[in-house]
């Protein structure tokens, strides 16, 4: 099944400690993503949550100017979730930000290892590091953290990537508080699986560090129950025929007693 974007929360700033509110309209098997950005502060990584493989991504000194480090976290929704609280040790600016996607594999989440990016010297082009996906249809995430010095919400003006389709950002905006600094943060899809090459940003002159990840797309499963006679999925080629035989043309396929279940892993 394609994976969707649901929703994202509110936007979250303060100094050494936020709360920042999960999405609207989020559902049971969504994945939810928190990005944090810090003047390279150490985060406590919230309860219930997870770190993401490869963050944080760092870069500068602590604390001062040039100072960046983008946190990244992940967590399945469930009932009774609320806003998690993000603790950072001795900053003067900490923001952040939580998106949620359905339609994510369950099992295997990250269809790749995420990749890191760092530009450690101010510049109006940030290149996102590609990530090669193994599966059709990933959704490719950005995760960025911007040391800017400003109040904005149009930092980012352009974002490229002919490898991929519908780039769509999700949230821009960096603040003056303290040494200054924020989050952009956007996806896009890989309709086949291979290398997505690069991402280009045009940006207001920045330090930057940021996360490309790659999110599974969850297969697409149907229970067919034979208890006689004939069965096919119009447009699988799958089809069930009393006398325990199954004829199809990709996917996984298991036959038990009088249950026949088959897992598509186009989507």
């Amino acid at each position: 099944m394609a994976i969707t974007f649901v929703n994202k929360g509110t936007w979250a700033a303060g100094t050494t400690s936020i709360a920042p509110p999960l999405p609207a309209s989020v559902a049971a098997g969504d994945l939810m993503i928190l990005q944090v950005h810090t003047c390279n502060q150490a985060v406590t990584t919230p309860s219930g949550w997870t770190l993401v493989t490869g963050s944080p991504v760092s870069t500068g000194t602590a604390n001062a100017a040039g100072g960046t480090r983008i946190n990244v976290y992940y967590r399945w929704w469930q009932s009774g979730d609320a806003a998690p609280t993000v603790a950072v040790t001795g900053g003067t600016v900490t923001n952040g930000i939580i998106v949620a996607y359905r339609g994510v594999d369950a099992t295997t989440p990250f269809d790749a290892t995420p990749v890191a990016t760092t530009l450690a010297t101010a510049s109006t082009t940030l290149t996102m590091t590609g990530i090669t996906t193994v599966t059709a249809n990933a959704l490719i995430h950005w995760a960025i953290a911007r040391d800017q010095d400003l109040s904005t919400t149009t930092a980012v003006t352009a974002f490229v990537n002919a490898n991929l389709t519908a780039i769509t950002e999700t949230h821009d905006q960096v603040v003056n508080t303290g040494v200054g600094g924020g989050i952009w943060t956007g996806y896009g899809f890989k309709a086949t699986a291979a290398a997505t090459g690069n991402l280009v940003i045009t940006q207001t002159s920045s330090i930057a560090v940021g996360l490309t990840i790659a999110l599974r797309p969850a297969a697409n499963n149907y229970l067919l129950t034979a208890q006689g006679g004939s069965y096919a999925k119009a447009g699988a080629s799958a089809v069930i025929k009393r006398g325990y035989k199954l004829v199809a043309s990709g996917g996984s396929y298991a036959y038990t007693g009088a249950s026949a279940t088959i897992t598509y892993s186009a989507c």
